[in-house]
């Protein structure tokens, strides 16, 4: 094989095994709006890649014995490009129609049909490139060895740029344009090298495929986008989730990884989700002179706000930096509540011991809180975190009687000696908020606080909805055995199905 031809598949195996992890890791967020970014996802997301690469690896094998290697070889890459090009369009009609088999189901279809067929594609280069590259039998280790060593550094490569650059900084439209791109330019480059010998169709395929990815990635950002009442404000690929801030009439809200995570009225200004309204009032009716309050997980700021509109210094801690940004630009955050970047629990860590009045955890990444969040472990640093007669709350959405909350309560009993619990509502997935402290404390009223009366009644309501914690067989979470994701399977599937019912299905595609 001749040096340009040699640097060319080299060249083509290293940009290969990149776009592999590229699409691997682009796939979470390719199923975030409708499945989130769980165990699941990712779970099936791996098997999909690895259940396609066997298959690629199978079939190169036979076509490497069969015919011509690098035409083979090449051909495949353009058709592989073209079906990264078909994901978008394809999105539109899999994931909600995957939706209705389930998180687990519906996640491992969606990842087959979306990611499955062109990763197929790319499992066949290796064999591929072996065949073409081996023309003495006495270096076929040192060569074939070097192939898989490029195709993994290609596969580094890709993970590393994919996750840091590529997908918070040009969104996930484009990555699919510049993945694409990277399997028509090595198949445009090898028929140029050939002198076009009878292969102008391909060669017209590759053409068109780069001239459309260029086009496709120059395209800016169509944003704001309306149909109806609904409007789509801003939305933005941050390092954590998909952000999305949307509107209809009066109420602003919040999407992360398709979930509802913060509400606001405009018109009053005050919270569109009841939960922010029992956070408040619990701690108010627990501890009515915290002045001093950390909240861990600042959403949309809905709540931190809230809290210091009842007089409290509000001190937040969100990981997301865009999040943040949101809070202030789109949901009105104070700039007087100050905002920590940083993971909570390693703030939580890192803090002074008795510092606050109060603790609230309320972060969450989709629908669930992060799982290192809600273990004895991050339970004892809250301890440390508060000062003596210091009350904590925890919101947790959750089955009010079922393992997640049991296990929840339990986690929290093994540090705090007192621990209560209240749903917002009566329905069988509802916000459960956790109210816990190293003394009982009698909680008869909810304060009065100025919110939409849709939202003031649940609140009222709320003393008389207490969860019955304690039950046979809870298990405290531990950074060692923590399945959250499981034991609140059904909550996420009710929330995912209640987003559907609520949201129309092209502001989760948008």
């Amino acid at each position: 094989m001749r040096g340009k031809q040699r640097f060319l598949l080299d060249g083509t195996v290293f940009l290969c095994g990149a776009v592999v992890l590229i699409l691997e890791i682009l796939g979470s967020r390719l199923l975030a709006p409708f499945f989130g970014s769980t165990i699941f996802v990712w779970s099936s997301l791996i098997a999909v890649t690895m259940l396609a690469l066997a298959a690629g690896y199978s079939l190169g094998g036979r076509l490497a014995d069969r015919a011509d290697p690098l035409p083979s070889l090449y051909r495949l890459l353009v058709v592989a490009g073209w079906l990264i090009l078909l994901v978008p369009f394809l999105r539109l009609g899999v994931l909600p129609a995957a939706s209705r088999l389930g998180l687990r189901a519906g996640a491992l279809t969606a990842a087959l049909l979306l990611v499955g067929p062109p990763l197929t594609l790319l499992g066949c280069v290796a064999p591929l490139a072996a065949k073409a590259a081996v023309a003495d039998l006495g270096t076929l280790g040192t060569r074939v060895g070097g192939l898989y060593a490029l195709s993994t550094f290609g596969s580094l490569a890709g993970a590393l740029v994919a996750g840091f650059v590529l997908i918070p900084g040009v969104g996930v439209r484009r990555v699919l344009f510049i993945s694409a791109f990277l399997c028509f330019l090595p198949a445009l480059g090898f028929w140029i090298m050939s002198r076009f010998r009878g292969r102008m169709a391909w060669l017209a395929l590759a053409s068109a495929g780069i001239l459309l990815c260029l086009a496709g990635a120059a395209r800016g950002d169509r944003l704001p986008a309306q149909r109806g009442e609904w409007i789509l404000l801003e939305k933005a690929d941050t390092l954590y989730a998909e952000a999305k801030v949307t509107q209809f009439r009066t109420a602003r809200v919040l999407l992360l990884d398709g979930t509802m995570q913060t509400g606001l009225e405009l018109a009053s200004g005050g919270p569109l989700f009841s939960y922010a309204c029992g956070v408040t009032g619990l701690l108010l009716a627990s501890k009515p002179e915290a002045r001093r309050v950390l909240l861990v997980g600042l959403g949309g700021g809905v709540l931190a706000g809230m809290l210091a509109k009842q007089g409290m210094k509000v001190s937040a801690v969100e990981i997301d930096p865009v999040v943040a940004r949101l809070a202030r630009e789109r949901f009105g955050l104070s700039p007087d509540v100050p905002v920590t970047i940083g993971d909570g629990r390693i703030f939580l860590a890192g803090s002074a011991p008795a510092v606050y009045d109060a603790v609230i955890m309320d972060a969450y990444a989709g629908e669930a809180p992060p799982a290192h969040l809600f273990t004895v472990e991050s339970v004892r640093l809250v301890a440390r975190a508060l000062k003596p007669d210091g009350v904590g709350l925890a919101n947790l959405i959750c089955e009010p009687g079922g393992r997640l909350a049991q296990a929840a309560g339990a986690t929290l009993s093994s540090v705090f000696p007192w621990v209560t619990a209240y749903a917002m509502d009566a329905a069988d997935v509802s916000n459960v908020i956790f109210v816990f402290g190293d003394r009982p404390r009698s909680l008869t009223r909810i304060p009065e606080l100025p919110v939409l009366p849709m939202v003031a009644a649940q609140a009222k309501g709320l003393l008389d909805r207490r969860v019955a914690l304690g039950g046979s067989g809870a298990r405290p979470l531990t950074d060692d055995y923590n399945p959250m994701e499981t034991l609140g399977l059904k909550a996420r599937e009710r929330m995912r199905r209640n987003v559907l019912a609520i949201l129309p299905a092209w502001l989760l595609l948008e």
